[in-house]
């Protein structure tokens, strides 16, 4: 399967065809679904991605309160767009809550989820969770009195007829995908290659670099954790998919891989903060045990292992990988003339560390605003220390894992060689009673750094974390 880019045109030109959308959709090079087309990054500007997760549309629709809900979503959403003006919107499975919706029109609940979005001409691609197309669930109170609430159809021009949209019965993934991508020029979703299935939605986009068109910024990756009509599982068969397309876009590894699926993996279990969320985590609420994915098939063992490329000057006589988080030494070995060489192995993010080298009277070793600081008496081996100090905030993490399922929890933890994020609820269906809100990602080329927050339905910011510098 080709993968998906897009262009993005300049600062100019979005501002015109925010009002002017469907007058300037070829200006603005919005590529036809048939184009291979990739968004550009601006030299300008960063690149931004709100994250819609749990949106749970059509949950409780026989009742006054879940079409309130419904309402309620919508206006999160559009406090989000209108505060954060996203270049792209990521719908992070659970759009709907298709075990409430007893017939067979989820579609228009779907639209009615994205619509938001779509009002304000902003581009977005949606992966499913295990609510979208799960089997309708009988309420219990339907068997007793006063029975079972009338079930109101589809009109006459509908694009199905009557009889079939009355019986009881949901709609599935491929229907789903069907009426999303057919039916708006701005999703950027794809069915995905069918030999994945029962699993839809795995596909990969890119954003170019300003300066070059044909180079990429970062890839991001979409994937189908299962749930619903089927296992809540990345297969083994989607992780050799991921493995294939990586090796064939990225084989170096050079440029950052950033993921989306809904159900965390069994990795977010073991990276997850005790009671309270402490560095080097950040978040805001921790209410809850993560709900996994039933089995690891492969993908995080891909992910943790996947090499980074970037190397780093021999000549400092340092080797240093990852994001410093606490040292200890191993030895010291003092020569006849004073000097003091240093072996010392620090406790990385899921990382180890080793830095080799001589210095004078060494003092300490720590992280401080993002850059590595050796604190020595001599002024010489301070100069070079500053040089490890800028190698290593040159470095980060280059993948980061977004995914939603769990309402009460929207921490960032790092893992091994990852980032594993949550993003934050947004929908007013779904469990829980906390805050409701939206993560942000954002992404910026020069110099290259991913950073992400959070956005409240109330304009409120908190939670920012640099995930790559």
């Amino acid at each position: 399967m080709p993968s998906v880019c897009w262009l993005l045109p300049s600062v100019t030109q979005v501002m015109i065809a925010k009002l002017f959308y469907l007058l300037l959709i070829s200006a603005v090079a919005l590529p036809t679904k048939a184009e291979e087309g990739c968004h550009q990054l601006r030299s300008t500007a960063p690149f931004k991605i709100a994250l819609f997760a749990d949106l749970h549309f059509g949950e409780d629709a026989w009742t006054h309160w879940g079409p309130l809900q419904d309402v309620k979503s919508v206006k999160v959403m559009s406090s989000v767009l209108d505060d954060e003006t996203p270049d792209f919107v990521i719908y992070l499975g659970d759009v709907i809550t298709a075990n409430n919706i007893a017939i067979k029109n989820a579609s228009l609940y779907w639209d009615q989820a994205v619509s938001p979005t779509r009002a304000r001409g902003i581009p977005w691609a949606s992966v499913f969770g295990n609510h979208d197309d799960a089997a309708f669930v009988w309420p219990i109170e339907w068997f007793s009195s006063p029975g079972i609430p009338e079930i109101r159809c589809r009109v006459a021009n509908s694009s199905c007829s009557g009889e079939e949209e009355c019986r009881f019965e949901g709609t599935q993934r491929l229907g789903l995908m069907k009426n999303e991508i057919e039916r708006n020029m701005l999703s950027y979703s794809r069915y995905g290659p069918k030999e994945l299935w029962p699993s839809i939605s795995n596909y990969v986009l890119q954003l170019l670099s300003s300066d070059n068109p044909k180079s990429p910024v970062a890839f991001l990756y979409f994937l189908d954790s299962g749930g619903g009509s089927y296992p809540e599982i990345i297969s083994s068969a989607q992780a050799e998919w991921f493995r294939q397309k990586a090796l064939e876009m990225n084989p170096d590894s050079r440029v950052p891989e950033i993921i989306f699926w809904h159900i965390p993996s069994r990795a977010y279990k073991k990276a997850a903060p005790w009671f309270s969320i402490h560095q080097p985590c950040v978040g805001s609420i921790n209410k809850e045990r993560v709900a996994t994915q039933e089995a690891e098939m492969g993908i995080m063992k891909l992910l943790v292992e996947r090499p980074s490329a970037k190397s780093i000057p021999m000549g400092l006589g340092n080797l240093v990988r990852g994001v410093l988080i606490d040292v200890e030494h191993s030895h010291l070995n003092q020569s006849s003339s004073g000097e003091v060489e240093v072996e010392a192995e620090a406790i990385f993010v899921g990382l180890n560390l080793s830095i080799r080298g001589l210095w004078r009277n060494f003092q300490s070793l720590k992280l401080s605003g993002g850059k590595l600081h050796l604190l020595t008496k001599c002024d010489g081996i301070h100069r070079e220390a500053n040089q490890a100090a800028h190698v290593a905030a040159s470095l980060g993490i280059k993948r980061a894992i977004f995914v939603g399922h769990n309402h009460g929890l929207d921490w960032c933890c790092p893992y091994e060689k990852l980032w594993l994020c949550f993003a934050r609820h947004t929908g007013y269906g779904g469990y829980g009673n906390w805050d409701r809100g939206a993560r942000i990602v954002e992404i910026t080329e020069q110099p290259f750094s991913v950073k992400s927050w959070i956005r409240m339905e109330d304009g409120s910011v908190h939670s920012e974390v640099v995930l790559s510098p």
